[in-house]
């Protein structure tokens, strides 16, 4: 199952992202995915699957200024970029809705 979600940085920026829940019965984790420069998280549908029917659920976003992310790309705020959703990685988060 894939939710959208949505979050803010620490400088106000707000990011969007998916949870991906395993349909694994015995869940092994959460991972915090981050698809890596010049691409946004729709470029890694295949890794995500593998990774959920292994039994992991996914937290995959989108850095500033990628697919559905505010912000413009660049060098300093991308570092900060991944503090924000590792505090709310749970097997049944709350998140914001993406609009």
């Amino acid at each position: 199952m894939v939710r959208e979600l949505a979050f803010t940085t620490d400088d106000g920026i707000r990011l969007c992202g998916w949870w991906i829940s395993t349909p694994a019965r015995d869940r092994l984790g959460e991972i915090l995915f981050c698809h890596g420069n010049a691409a946004n998280i729709s470029d890694r549908l295949l890794e995500a699957q593998l990774l959920t029917r292994a039994g992991f659920d996914i937290l995959a976003f989108d850095y500033r200024g990628y697919g559905r992310s505010n912000g413009r790309p660049d060098d300093p705020g991308t570092y900060p970029t991944p503090a924000p959703p590792t505090t709310r990685c749970s097997p049944s988060p709350k998140p914001t809705p993406a609009t």
